[in-house]
């Protein structure tokens, strides 16, 4: 994300921008991805779509409090948990999350990781899985649940085909990795897999970012919740 801010910065500084905002869609592999800068194309949102946009911290760092997830439906949410020994990054179920496109997973502490996985595989019929070095090996079960992740009071939504990526030599889905991974910090990395078929614009003058379905993509805008 910091070659970005330093490209944007650039172009508006020759002048070749009108704004210090960028924006991107990424797109699965094949298939076209896009990145802007300055004034976001309206032509990239899917049609009857619409931009909603999440607030963010002050700070160095493109982040925000992250107040929830669900597994399956945003019906079937929670909190995240306090945490014995009191992470300033963690409270009142929120944590401290950093969006982060050059991560290709999204990372969950450790100390929720467990649980988080745990969830994950109760609204399954197969649960065979391990993790190794990090990444969650596993069959390809055909009913992963969609994760969704509260921002600012607004759902974003990760499809199993963007977070569970077939490795088997002969692609066969006989063998898989969930892009989700346990991390030592105590904050969340929303990596590439929150991005996928989104069109997702960076406004450094008001301090947030917007995400909506691209021009092609199977998603829907982003729901309110609670």
């Amino acid at each position: 994300m910091m070659n970005e801010n330093k490209q944007k910065e650039a172009l508006k500084n020759a002048d070749l921008i009108n704004e210090t905002t960028f924006a991107f869609s990424v797109a699965p592999l094949g298939q076209a991805s896009a990145i802007d800068f300055g004034s976001y194309d309206p032509d990239r949102i899917k049609s009857g779509e619409t931009m909603l946009y999440i607030d963010l911290n002050e700070d160095f760092f493109w982040s925000a409090q992250c107040q929830g997830f669900a597994l399956g439906t945003t019906e079937n949410a929670w909190k995240w948990g306090s945490v014995k020994g009191a992470y300033q990054t963690v409270g009142n179920g929120m944590i401290y999350s950093i969006f982060d496109t050059g991560s290709s997973a999204i990372i969950i502490p450790e100390v929720f990781f467990g649980n988080f996985l745990d969830l994950i595989y109760a609204q399954m019929e197969g649960k065979e899985h391990e993790v190794e070095a990090g990444y969650v090996v596993t069959k390809c079960y055909p009913d992963f649940p969609t994760m969704f992740f509260l921002f600012d009071e607004k759902w974003i939504a990760v499809e199993p085909a963007e977070y569970v990526i077939d490795v088997s030599e002969n692609k066969d889905r006989s063998l898989c990795v969930l892009l989700i991974s346990p991390g030592q910090e105590a904050f969340l990395v929303m990596g590439l897999p929150l991005y996928m078929n989104y069109y997702t614009v960076h406004e450094d003058i008001h301090n947030r970012i917007g995400f909506a379905p691209h021009a092609s993509s199977p998603k829907k805008s982003l729901t309110l919740g609670t």
